[in-house]
């Protein structure tokens, strides 16, 4: 369904815009990415920002039992612009469109170490106009795997004639591989004085506000655990009252509710990989989900294991695991110090054409900013299919963090 949406939306672009003339290059460059994530069931800004750097506009909407809080339909965003590296700086060609009001934030992404990047920006028009006032959020973010940064801006609201007072953007629940921490975050007006997720068992898991100089609101962030079960935020003002509640679309830390397939995969290195039927592969050591992979039900799988990239793979808490393509004995990986770790490769038990492997990662250090070299072999052990990851340092490395409003009390519990 989200690629018949996206389809349409390119359709209505392409007779309102001009054609960029490195989109058709970039689609090529991240179409594997797409391919394997269905952006739709995950977090909104991953959603947003895959749409947003093909140019194609989207509304979402979150709401819940006691808001109704709806995005506007916001303009196309523009391609990257390559940094001096040739690598696409997704903050710089978002920031070109929709200048910042206010500083801009950078807050750590749990999930990777790297930073991310929100602003506000008001693309209302002049006064004198009688159009209603806009503001927007926007949101940079960097994949550690393959290094590409992305960005959007998934809210733009009225908040004169909204009626709420905070708004939820998006979640890292989707990013893999992470650490098992999640961080949430959105929009709130200056009277919002705290924010918290309750989880699954009722706990409430306490945030952070963030008050950009000269923005015309601020910013919330709440950081859980991925098993917390969090589907709800609650916000309150000064008074410690709670003057909004905000339920997400889907769960930010839920990755399926299908059933799973029958049986699970053990690969060597003790992880568990467990098919469900939608499609999605959750890797699982201890019982805990660690990395996750989305197959699309009824597609081939040559549509994820290609001859350029014959395998998927994850680096996860000490791992490093994945899918390569039939025929695969054994995979390989060498770090840039020259050291080599090897797994044996096994066919999967769903008969989906393809075979896990799964190995102790035995590597410190950002390995995604190192690069590295993954080879598979076949039984006799000839070659079958070599990748070289090409080192992905992170973007935006030396900005100061920011740091939240000291006025917010713990919540109430």
């Amino acid at each position: 369904m989200i690629e018949d949406d996206l389809r349409e939306a390119l359709r209505a672009r392409a007779r309102s815009y001009e054609t960029d003339p490195h989109a058709w290059a970039e689609v090529q460059r991240r179409v594997t990415r797409a391919r394997r994530v269905r952006w739709a069931a995950l977090a909104a800004v991953p959603l947003c920002a895959a749409a947003l750097v093909a140019g194609v506009p989207l509304v979402l909407s979150h709401s819940g039992p006691d808001t109704a809080t709806t995005t506007r339909r916001t303009p196309p965003a523009s391609l990257p612009l390559p940094d001096p590296s040739g690598r696409w700086d997704a903050y710089a060609a978002q920031v070109a469109k929709n200048p910042p009001v206010g500083g801009t934030l950078a807050i750590v992404d749990p999930s990777n170490g790297r930073p991310i990047r929100l602003w506000f920006t008001d693309p209302s028009p002049r006064q004198g106009t009688g159009e209603p006032r806009y503001i927007k959020l926007c949101a940079a973010t960097q994949y550690a795997l393959h290094g590409a940064s992305v960005a959007g801006c998934p809210v733009a609201v009225d908040p004169v004639h909204d009626g709420n007072h905070a708004w939820y953007a998006g979640s890292t629940s989707e990013e893999w591989p992470n650490t098992g921490t999640l961080i949430s975050y959105g929009m709130a007006l200056p009277g919002v004085a705290d924010v918290a997720a309750v989880g699954r068992d009722g706990s409430r898991l306490p945030g952070l506000i963030y008050r950009p100089k000269g923005a015309p609101a601020a910013v919330w962030t709440v950081t859980y655990p991925a098993g917390a079960g969090v589907g709800v935020f609650e916000f309150t003002g000064s008074d410690g009252r709670v003057v909004q509640r905000v339920t997400p679309d889907r769960a930010p830390d839920s990755l399926t509710s299908a059933p799973a397939e029958r049986p699970d995969a053990k690969p060597a290195g003790g992880l568990v990989a467990r098919l469900h039927e939608d499609g999605t592969l959750l890797w699982l050591h201890d019982g805990e989900v660690i990395g996750a992979t989305v197959l699309t039900p009824g597609r081939p799988i040559e549509d994820l294991l290609t001859g350029e990239r014959p395998a998927d793979w994850r680096f996860a808490q000490g791992f490093w695991f994945g899918l390569a393509k039939a025929g695969t004995a054994k995979a390989e990986v060498r770090y840039r110090d020259g050291r080599v770790v090897s797994a044996r490769a096994v066919p999967d038990p769903w008969k989906r054409g393809f075979t896990l492997f799964a190995a102790p990662a035995e590597h410190e250090g950002d390995v995604f900013a190192e690069g590295y070299t993954i080879t598979l072999y076949n039984a006799h052990g000839r070659r079958i299919g070599r990748v070289e990851q090409a080192p992905n340092p992170p973007f935006w490395a030396d900005i100061p963090l920011s740091t939240p409003d000291p006025a917010v009390r713990p919540s109430p519990r």
